[in-house]
């Protein structure tokens, strides 16, 4: 997750859309973005999908499933 966390940072990552579809206690989020910039010498300019299935419990909305793409 630290990789993770690095990579971030060196980058812009833009929201260029998102959806949300609740159903009773189960919800979808799909999302797409496109990041830019340089990491460890390397260009990036890539889109990408995330998708999480969210379950309500308790009140809370809890993951259950997350899923990346690109």
């Amino acid at each position: 997750m630290l990789s993770d966390m690095k990579y971030l940072a060196a980058m812009k990552s833009e929201t260029v859309e998102h959806q949300v579809t609740v159903m009773g206690n189960t919800a979808i989020s799909a999302s797409r973005s496109h990041t830019t910039g340089t990491y460890r010498g390397k260009d990036r300019d890539y889109q990408s999908m995330e998708t999480m299935v969210l379950e309500k419990q308790n009140g809370e909305w809890k993951i259950k499933h997350i899923h990346w793409s690109n």
